[in-house]
Order: structure tokens, then sequence, then C-alpha cells
């Protein structure tokens, strides 16, 4: 099993409580595996692709409740231009459900991650 960071309000930016995922926020429940990592790369799509946290708040407790309560949204005027695929893979990478959240051989066989490979190699 991993272990969560401290979580203390040391948390800065986007790189900490934006981008847990949902067991680990959860009273750092302590039951999660890798699965919480593809949460983590999901978010992370996220931020790079509009350049905000998929979750935000003004303290770590207020984040951890949306992680919780809220779904991700594409309602931003950003993603109006962002492929469905892409929307895709963060959905499913960012599952609230870990047992139902893709696994990483998934994701690296996702449609979107795949277009970005076949896109590279044909350069």
């Amino acid at each position: 099993m991993y272990r969560a960071l401290v979580l203390t309000n040391h948390l800065h930016a986007w790189g900490g409580s934006e981008v847990l995922a949902l067991e680990v926020a959860e009273v750092l429940s302590k039951n999660y595996n890798e699965k919480c990592d593809l949460w983590s790369i999901g978010a992370i799509a996220y931020i790079m692709l509009c350049g905000e946290p998929p979750f935000s708040g003004k303290s770590n407790n207020e984040i951890f409740k949306k992680i919780m309560n809220d779904e991700i949204s594409f309602d931003n005027s950003k993603w109006k231009i962002i492929s469905s695929e892409a929307k895709d893979f963060i959905k499913e990478c960012m599952n609230k459900n870990p047992y139902k959240r893709i696994t990483a051989q998934k994701a690296f066989e996702h449609p979107w991650i795949r277009s970005i490979n076949e896109e590279i190699h044909s350069m």
C-alpha cells in the first residue's frame, strides 16, 4: 500500500490537495493503492489542458469536500476546444470509485493517449 504524504497546511498550489484521489482525501483512510496515481494523472491532465485544477478552494478542507461531493466539470469555455477523448480520459482517471477507475494499462491504451503517441511517432 502507498502511504500518503503528511497532509498539513503546507500543501500549496495545484501540487497538493487539488490532485489527491478521493480515497486518499477521505480522512486518509489508508485504503488506497496505485489507482490513486491514476486520479492524480487525470487531475494533472485537467490542469494542463485548461490551466486550473478540477477542484479548488480556499483551504485543504474546502478542496477535500469538493473532491468528495462535486463532479468534474467541463463547463468552462476553455473546454470547448478540448477533444471528447481527452475529457473521457480525465473522467476515466478521476472516477470516484477506485474499483471502477481506469488501470494504468488501460490508460496507456486509451484512444486519447494512443492518438498522442501516434502523432509523436509520425513526426
